[in-house]
């Protein structure tokens, strides 16, 4: 199933130049060292747009396309977390590994910082069985037909739930494609650019001077070679996000506060019209009550009569005789 882009996507070069307030400054970018590029001959044309100037063979890149950009992602992403969407974030290169994890593991967000294996979103269905076989090579381990097997086998087995675990152990709690996908270095991550690409899956990008823009929703130029720049920018990411979490949160609670309120409503209406059929049914009983009261002493009467008459007549024939 293809993933939806978000709506109404807000990025462009000519696009507001509004930056929140929040956002990180100019020195703050410069001091990270987000503005340094690459080496002049290793840039791509495609970048243009976001550099700032030429300067001893080095291209530098300008902090304010970078401001407005991240502002635009952010705030993308916060729109999907407070949707309840999953953003799966790939940083496969040392100076983001442990940065990109740690983000991940806090916003509870799939994450791969080792390996990138093929097909990993373009053959997801295989992708879910080699999870549930880690699921389950886990649980086994709780099991007492694990403790009984022989030390070789309990090494191949580890190997083998250690080799999936590197590979997509960030993964193991994602049951469907990812809502969209945040890369750092787009030039190492080509394979997970191409297949979300396929996809339709929404692309957010750390962008340097020497990959290529085109194709990516969300590109964030900035040097994605220092651990301070990336950091600066998943940090502010991650801010943007924590709200999205927080509003999701908050809309479950209303909702579940509106379901409660409900419940009562129909529960007092339910006990409102028990109430108001129990005085119906005891006038109902009454009624019975007194009609059968009244039959009963009509038969009564009308049995009497007859024996009235009889005695009467009795007592004229004793007269006559006497």
């Amino acid at each position: 199933m293809d993933s939806q882009k978000p709506e109404n996507n807000p990025l462009s070069v000519k696009d507001s130049n509004a930056m929140p307030t929040s956002l990180p400054t100019r020195d703050q970018f410069i001091q990270a060292r987000v503005h340094l590029g690459h080496l002049a001959k290793n840039w791509h044309p495609t970048f243009k747009p976001f550099l700032f100037k030429k300067e001893d063979n080095r291209h530098f890149i300008n902090v304010d396309q970078t401001a407005r950009c991240l502002a635009h992602a952010g705030e993308a992403l916060r729109r999907l977390l407070s949707e309840g969407k999953k953003v799966l974030f790939v940083g496969r290169k040392e100076q983001a590994k442990e940065i990109v994890e740690e983000i991940a593991k806090e916003l509870e967000q799939p994450y791969m910082t080792h390996c990138w294996v093929g097909g990993t979103l373009t053959n997801f269905h295989t992708t879910k069985s080699r999870l549930r076989k880690l699921t389950q090579m886990e649980k086994q381990e709780e099991d007492p037909v694990y403790q009984n097997l022989t030390k070789k086998e309990k090494l191949s087995q580890d190997r083998r739930k250690e080799k999936i675990a590197i590979a997509l152990g960030g993964i193991k709690e994602l049951r469907r494609l990812p809502a969209a996908i945040f890369l750092v270095d787009v030039n190492r991550n080509q394979t997970p650019l191409k297949e979300a690409q396929k996809l339709n899956i929404p692309i957010f990008a750390i962008v340097d001077s020497n990959a290529s823009a085109e194709g990516i929703d969300y590109p964030i130029p900035g040097n994605d070679d220092t651990r301070s720049a990336i950091t600066l920018i998943l940090n502010y990411l991650k801010d943007m996000m924590a709200l999205g979490l927080k509003a999701r949160k908050e809309t479950k609670l209303s909702r579940e506060k509106e379901v409660t309120a409900q419940q009562m409503v129909s529960f007092s209406d339910e006990k409102a019209k028990s109430d108001l059929s129990k005085p119906v049914n005891a006038s109902s009983r009454k009624v019975k009550e007194a009609a059968q009261a009244t039959s009963t002493s009509e038969k009564e009467e009308s049995t009497q009569k007859p024996r009235g008459a009889e005695e009467e007549k009795g007592d004229q024939v004793e007269k006559s005789t006497t």
